[in-house]
């Protein structure tokens, strides 16, 4: 084990110094090693007299390099996108806020999950495409093919769920989901899971095949309605060939 002196940072007991043993089992899952200088999360909980106060080291801290990350990926898609790049930011920042602030508390106030997550994911839609795209036919396009896509791999997923049997019960986190409200929907959970985890792809998709049938029309405007459609289907084919690879690899 480690010895550790820790100095309280936040909290009640804010300013105090306490010595923890940091114990090391020789499993990589629970061993965290420790140097001077490391600022770490601490688990407190009182013993049975309910005066002595235990801490436990629970993790390394490391909030302070996911701001330096997020950072460095804002400078950078500002710098490489400008303008499109900034409202890209905005409009990952407001879905962010939609999921937080609009999805969780429908869900956990008793709403369908699945309409929840579906009436979130239109919003996002609205919102990035015609940040990012302009008001114009092309981004009105790719909201429409988001939200009928959408629809789709909804259905697809309930099936799924259904003739596999699944539960939404998945991992530890789910159980702990469960002992704090056992009156959630875990399977309509489960489906509004994968609602969000498509809503990236599909829009990717939908935005790209849009712009490139807008770019063949303002070059040649002569192109019929068929014409573009057949482009547009030629065009998505491809798309979709190296998309199928992205995501299975995601998930891999």
């Amino acid at each position: 084990k480690q010895i550790v002196t820790v100095k309280l940072l936040t909290g009640e007991f804010k300013g105090q110094t306490t010595i923890v043993d940091n114990m090391l089992t020789n499993n990589p899952y629970y061993d965290i090693f420790l140097k001077k200088g490391d600022t770490v999360i601490l688990h407190a909980e009182y013993e049975d007299d309910g005066n002595t106060i235990d801490y436990f080291i629970t993790d390394i801290h490391r909030i302070n390099f996911v701001y330096v990350l997020l950072a460095l990926f804002s400078v950078l898609l500002i710098y490489v996108g400008r303008k499109k790049g900034f409202f890209s930011l905005f409009s990952i920042f407001a879905t962010v806020l939609l999921i937080l602030f609009v999805l969780v508390p429908m869900i956990i106030n008793g709403f369908s999950p699945i309409i929840s997550a579906f009436i979130v994911s239109v919003i996002s839609t609205v919102i990035t495409m015609y940040l990012v795209g302009g008001f114009n036919h092309k981004s009105t396009s790719a909201v429409f093919g988001t939200i009928g896509s959408l629809i789709f791999a909804t259905g697809l997923s309930l099936l799924t769920i259904k003739f596999s049997r699944l539960t939404g019960f998945c991992c530890e986190e789910t159980m702990f989901l469960y002992q704090a409200d056992s009156t959630l929907n875990f399977k309509g959970i489960l489906t509004a899971s994968v609602m969000l985890a498509t809503l990236g792809a599909v829009m990717d998709t939908s935005m790209s095949i849009a712009s490139s049938i807008n770019e063949f029309y303002t070059i040649n405007p002569k192109l019929t309605p068929k014409e573009l459609f057949l482009s547009g289907m030629n065009v998505g084919k491809d798309i979709i060939g190296t998309m199928a690879n992205t995501l299975i690899l995601v998930y891999f």
